[in-house]
């Protein structure tokens, strides 16, 4: 499904380090925390940070794993076949109707 690597990106990455270093040295070193009235996190906290805020990413992946054309299709085919094996006539219309 993925064709690119990861890290792949080297000029994102490094954008991307740059930042979460800055980040960090606000909120933890003593000179920025007086200069920009921060306060460290107990780790707690920190570890909390990035679960919390994926927690709609997660949301919506597991929406469209469950809901993506190929598990309808598969569903929908199967519906058919138990449909084609019922030997009415009214059953062979209804999975026409799948097809």
């Amino acid at each position: 499904m993925f064709s690119i690597e990861l890290l792949s990106n080297r000029p994102l990455v490094i954008v991307i380090s740059v930042a979460l270093a800055l980040q960090m040295s606000l909120v933890y070193l003593p000179f920025a925390q007086k200069l920009f009235g921060t306060t460290a996190l107990p780790l707690p906290e920190l570890l909390a940070s990035p679960a919390i805020s994926t927690l709609i990413f997660w949301v919506v992946e597991g929406e469209k794993w469950l809901i993506r054309p190929e598990s309808i299709h598969n569903t929908l085919g199967k519906i058919r076949e138990w449909l084609m094996s019922q030997s009415s006539p009214k059953g062979m219309k209804i999975a026409a109707a799948y097809k």
